[in-house]
């Protein structure tokens, strides 16, 4: 099953550049739209401004594509190990309940549009026990999964020296997420796959996050990655 809400956006691919405000004039970052002139485009708080008053708002590109776009957040490779990537992801807009929340990082993320054709009643309906958030990944609106693992950093503060000593450091847990994340993949085409810096848990506590856009799966297979992704042992 798969709808429009699940398609990433092919400019997601673009550059991210600074332009400027075919509204106001001032400049922001953001991607180059085709219907707009080079080195322009809308600044998202003028689009909430510039909306109410046109029924063209295509003409100023998409919201979390061309501008109002995601913040960075940065990922192992799973390409390359050992190195870093970066996803533009909203990964905290609801709590694991699906309440809304504002999180720093969410602030600039249009929350309005969750109420939208019901899309926050449906992404609520998407998410699963205490496992997954409502995030927006590149613009695009799916459920997080989010599930996290112990290592002897991570625990310093909580557990005695005895327990931390038969714990695996976050050097030995993370490769192993990685590699755990690409054959994931394969697995689950369709669902972007990542193991995120440690900075952008909650816990703090190495993790691996798999990105469910709206509509992509079938109860059945949401059921099918959940359990895959609780029976990792790192």
């Amino acid at each position: 099953m798969t709808t429009e809400n699940s398609r990433f956006h092919p400019d997601v691919q673009q550059r991210v550049r600074s332009l400027f405000c075919s509204h106001c004039g001032g400049s922001f970052e953001g991607r180059q739209y085709h219907k707009q002139p080079n080195g322009y485009g809308m600044e998202g708080c003028c689009a909430d401004i510039v909306q109410p008053s046109t029924d063209d708002m295509d003409a100023y590109g998409i919201e979390g594509v061309h501008y109002n776009l995601d913040p960075l957040a940065r990922v192992h490779s799973l390409q390359m190990p050992g190195a870093m990537e970066t996803w533009r992801i909203s990964p905290y807009v609801t709590d694991r309940r699906g309440v809304i929340t504002r999180w720093p990082a969410e602030e600039h993320v249009p929350l309005h549009l969750l109420n939208i054709h019901d899309l926050h009643d449906r992404l609520k309906a998407q998410m699963v026990g205490d496992i997954t958030r409502i995030a927006r990944k590149d613009g695009v609106w799916g459920v997080l999964f989010e599930i996290e693992f112990h290592s002897r950093e991570s625990e310093q503060f909580t557990e005695p020296q005895d327990v931390l000593q038969g714990l695996d450091t976050d050097d030995q847990v993370i490769p192993r997420l990685v590699a755990a994340a690409g054959a994931l993949g394969v697995q689950f085409p369709g669902v972007h796959f990542a193991v995120p810096e440690v900075i952008y848990v909650e816990t703090m506590r190495p993790a691996i996050w798999a990105f469910v856009p709206d509509g992509l799966h079938f109860p059945a297979q949401h059921e099918a990655l959940t359990l895959a992704l609780q029976q990792l042992k790192p």
